[in-house]
Formats: structure tokens, C-alpha cells, sequence
């Protein structure tokens, strides 16, 4: 697979259900041998196996949109441990993981494959040519 944005979040940003400034976005460190993205069927964090998830972040800080490019602050997952990390996805968290949208799907960044060993994942949107995300 390769990086994605997942299509059911395209139809929420769309009917405004999704606000990137506003909304608390999370990321999630995966385990894809225990979660395998379906771009076009899967729609909140439900359908990620809590087996799957390896770290959560903090909320996203300095979020910002510039033209068709989201960006926000580096982030730093802390004393990870666990399986490799070989994904993660960003989410818009709500209250409940049945009602907490999946937005985007990376696998493909300088940071990835993340071998955890008790220290912290320095994520570096950065470091890709497109920031957090571009349409």
C-alpha cells in the first residue's frame, strides 16, 4: 500500500463534518501486520484493531492550510514500545473510537519503518516534499 487519504473522510470534510483548524487530529503508530488499510471501506477508528495501534499522539498543534496543503507541528511519540511500526494514520478523535474519522493513511516517510526500543518517534512532517498532507 501506499500513503492515502481514506475516501469516506473526503465525503465528511466535504459535508463539514471534518474542520482541520478547529478539530482535534490525533496520530496513530500501527502495526500493519495486525491492521491492513482499506482506503475506500473503512471510516472511523473502529476500524483499526486496538492490537494494531501501537502509540497515540497528543493532539496535532500549529495546524494550518495553505492552499491544498494541511501542516502542522512536529510531534514526538514518547517512549515507544512494542511492535515496528510500519504505518500510522491520522484521525479526527471524538469521544468514541465508532465515530472518530480516519483522514489519512501513511506508510511512505523518512520516519517509517519505526523499530520501537523505549525511545521517542520524532515525526518530522518536514522532512516529505508535501508537509502533513496534499490534495
Amino acid at each position: 500500500m501506499s500513503n492515502g487519504f481514506y475516501e469516506k473522510s473526503g465525503e465528511a470534510l466535504s459535508q463539514k463534518k471534518i474542520n482541520w483548524l478547529e478539530d482535534t487530529i490525533r496520530l496513530v503508530l500501527l502495526d500493519l501486520k495486525m491492521y491492513t488499510p482499506d482506503l475506500q471501506q473503512h471510516e472511523f477508528l473502529s476500524s483499526v484493531p486496538k492490537a494494531a495501534r501501537i502509540a497515540v499522539s497528543e493532539p496535532l498543534t500549529g495546524k494550518t492550510v495553505t492552499g491544498f496543503v494541511w501542516d502542522a507541528d512536529d510531534l514526538s511519540l514518547p517512549k515507544v514500545t512494542g511492535a515496528v511500526g510500519a504505518g500510522v494514520v491520522l484521525f479526527q478523535q471524538t469521544m468514541f473510537d465508532k465515530t472518530s474519522r480516519l483522514l489519512l493513511f501513511v506508510d511512505t516517510a523518512p520516519w517509517l519503518p519505526f523499530q520501537p526500543n523505549g525511545g521517542d518517534l520524532q515525526i518530522r512532517w518536514s522532512d516529505g516534499p508535501n508537509k502533513v498532507c496534499r490534495f
